[in-house]
């Protein structure tokens, strides 16, 4: 609190009036989405009346997470085989309630399998409950010897004006014996099981949507699980 006293003058009866001057405070730049600050005010007059009230408020913030990615380049079939060297467009959801601003992301891997080539991208402003694609590929290579399938793991540091944060997500290798990219709705709607197994906007590989088992609402995963739909 910088200013945390003030003047509001004669009040009448079921009237309102505004603080002179403002109340002033600032919030640290690394306060989560969602936190709730309390504020306890006490307000007195001429005839040393005393009245307090309880004062809250939520703070605002990004939540930067992976979201997808897609692979351009290669043999074209979307898929980064052993041996070829694509460029990977990533998508970053603003999981949050405030928009992101001068984003921009590092990728690394420990993954012998994958080399990353060029390792850092820029995304611009994420608007709160946005997606965005990265603005430059990240270009990646897969070692000629991999064995397929295989899921490389990958580390993204994410920046931006008052914002840092770590997310992982996979890289696939080769293929795999049952492949659906979730994009067919023809397909995919075919499979849902339950009501719990179901297309959803959530993390994804292919562009848009991925498989997700729980419900949408709460975000949490359906316990037990019903059995995979294929």
């Amino acid at each position: 609190l910088s200013i945390d006293s003030a003047w509001y003058g004669n009040i009448a009866p079921n009237d309102s009036a505004l603080s002179t001057p403002y109340y002033n405070f600032s919030i640290a730049s690394n306060c989560p989405n969602n936190h709730n600050i309390s504020f306890m005010a006490q307000f007195s007059d001429v005839n040393d009346s005393l009245w307090t009230s309880d004062l809250n408020v939520t703070v605002y913030a990004p939540v930067l997470t992976y979201h997808g990615y897609a692979v351009l380049g290669g043999n074209g079939n979307g898929v980064l085989e052993p041996g070829e060297t694509v460029d990977l467009m990533v998508t970053l959801e603003n999981e949050g309630g405030a928009n992101a601003a001068n984003v921009t992301a590092t990728i690394s891997t420990s993954d012998t399998y994958l080399t990353i080539l060029t390792d850092t991208a820029s995304y611009g402003e994420i608007a709160a409950g946005n997606t965005v694609q990265c603005q430059t590929p990240y270009v990646v290579q897969a070692d000629s010897l991999t064995t397929t399938p295989h899921v490389a793991q990958v580390v993204m540091s994410i920046v931006g004006t008052n914002y840092a944060s770590v997310d992982t997500f996979g890289v696939l290798i080769g293929t795999i014996g049952f492949l659906d990219t979730v994009e067919d709705t023809t397909v995919t709607t075919q499979y849902t099981v339950e009501g719990a197994w179901h297309r959803t906007q959530r993390k994804s590989y292919s562009p848009t949507y991925s498989w997700w088992n729980g419900s949408e609402g709460t975000g949490q995963y359906s316990t037990p699980p019903p059995p995979i739909p294929w």
